[in-house]
């Protein structure tokens, strides 16, 4: 049994079934494709396969879906906002605000979202005796590593990949010991759903954090489910 509690608004759900999660949309983000290496020709096809696959994985009825931030970073703003978020799935929408989302909260729930939780608010939810944190940021401080001098290795399971720092940190790195050891690699403490780091990783070396974000994931949302299970391997 889960239970889910969103601080301020008193949402409670009793079952994992029928909620996803995401993060890192950048929808109408054109320079996206260039910092994170998305396969997509331009930010026309990039929404439109988002918001494809989105819909492929969240029905329109009976599901939950909450975005850990940076849902769109669109030149049109909230006329854009409120176009993509017409075309996806989700009877309840839930927004944990990112770093990326610069619109005012009544915005956010004027363009289709139905709750909406500040910036460096934590949600708290109960699986299974376990308390579990969503927030968006794996860590509060932007300088938890040093981006640039990883920037040209990832992971050699995905060397055929060319995205930058693809999954470097991810647990099934055949090198993740290294990165176990080196103290300027912060561990993170507690049971954590994240986002923001795009590809970086997918379950955290160094601690018991999963990330949401659209990139380790084929570009879709990623069950609830399948995240606890995850969690449950620490």
């Amino acid at each position: 049994k889960i239970m889910i509690k969103i601080p301020y608004i008193g949402l409670q759900l009793n079952t994992a079934d029928d909620v996803y999660l995401s993060s890192d949309e950048h929808l109408g983000h054109k320079n996206i494709l260039a910092y994170t290496g998305r396969p997509y020709k331009n930010v026309e096809e990039m929404d439109d396969d988002i918001i494809r696959r989105h819909n492929e994985v969240i029905p329109k009825e009976n599901s939950v879906w909450i975005c850990l931030g940076d849902v769109s970073l669109s030149p049109g703003r909230f006329p854009a906002l409120q176009k993509y978020l017409s075309q996806m799935n989700g009877e309840t929408k839930i927004l944990l605000l990112g770093n990326h989302d610069k619109l005012r909260k009544d915005e956010y729930l004027a363009a289709g979202f139905d709750f909406v939780i500040q910036k460096n608010m934590v949600v708290t939810m109960r699986a299974d005796k376990q308390t579990i944190y969503l927030h968006h940021r794996p860590l509060p401080n932007l300088g938890w590593v040093d981006y640039t001098s990883l920037f040209r290795r990832q992971n050699p399971k995905y060397q055929d990949d060319p995205r930058p720092n693809y999954m470097i940190f991810d647990r099934d790195n055949p090198v993740a010991d290294e990165f176990i050891a080196r103290p300027d690699i912060l561990p993170i403490f507690g049971n954590v759903i994240c986002g923001h780091v795009h590809q970086i990783f997918r379950h955290y070396v160094k601690g018991n954090a999963v990330n949401v974000s659209l990139d380790v994931w084929d570009m879709k949302p990623v069950s609830l489910n399948t995240v606890l299970n995850l969690l449950s391997t620490s």
